[in-house]
């Protein structure tokens, strides 16, 4: 609760933090660890363990986007608590869980990458949160009660693969377009429900590429221009679908089109 602190020095004595010890510091913007410190370290003024595998702290000043190390293997419950100028945050594909509630009411979370590992959306992972669009990856298998509750500026989620199991009040007063895999039928009227909220299920065609939405404008005409053979993207996972067009790549478009 100390929320004019803005800066914490962690001398090499120290060798517990426990548990919610920074919650409330609204102000705090770097936690920095001795060198000699044989229990934790910090990375660009984040708190982890000493061998950098576990995510202890994000200070609460931390504004716009962070991205979780590669070398972190697990979250600490309370590692985003109070980050409310995070506007994004992205996670290693290689993390199979997180805490219940890692991201809860962050008042400035507009977007999120899972872990493509990840199997379950935790308990209130993200209630309250102002995220517009999420993605869930292919391996999540259960999402859990109030995961996206009171949600209210999520519009859309796309699922990627096989339905999972979703808690009857997952997304709680939430109204959003919920999209999902043509041909999995897995995806059974059943499983298309409101969940305490109001969802319009719609189904779209997958691609490979990453950066393009099926709630996008230009996601039915690039499906076309990829499966006619007329472009591929720029690289296999990216369309890059902003990117400005040279004279020489309209040309070529135009060539594969005609012929």
């Amino acid at each position: 609760g100390c929320s004019s602190l803005k800066h914490v020095y962690l001398p090499a004595a120290v060798r517990i933090i426990n548990d919610m010890a920074f919650a409330s510091c609204s102000s705090l913007t770097t936690l920095d660890v001795a060198e000699n410190n044989a229990h934790f370290s910090d990375v660009n003024g984040v708190l982890m363990d000493k061998n950098q595998e576990t995510l202890i702290q994000v200070p609460a000043g931390t504004v716009g986007v962070y991205a979780v190390p590669d070398s972190v293997k697990t979250v600490q419950r309370s590692a985003f608590m109070d980050c409310d100028k995070l506007t994004s945050v992205s996670f290693p594909d290689h993390l199979t869980e997180l805490p219940n509630a890692v991201l809860y009411n962050l008042d400035s979370l507009t977007s999120v990458r899972l872990p493509a590992e990840l199997t379950t959306i935790p308990e209130s992972a993200f209630y309250g949160t102002p995220l517009t669009h999420v993605e869930i990856p292919s391996q999540v298998s259960s999402i859990e009660i109030w995961a996206f509750g009171h949600c209210f500026a999520l519009e859309h989620v796309i699922f990627t693969g096989n339905a999972p199991t979703i808690d009857g009040n997952a997304f709680q007063l939430d109204t959003l377009t919920a999209w999902y895999p043509t041909g999995n039928n897995t995806w059974t009227e059943e499983v298309m429900q409101d969940y305490a909220g109001t969802i319009t299920w719609k189904s779209y065609e997958p691609m490979d590429f990453n950066d393009v939405f099926p709630y996008s404008f230009y996601y039915n005409p690039i499906l076309w221009a990829v499966e006619q053979g007329i472009t591929s993207g720029t690289s296999d996972t990216t369309f890059s679908p902003t990117q400005p067009c040279n004279r020489a790549q309209v040309v070529t478009f135009l060539y594969r089109a005609y012929n």
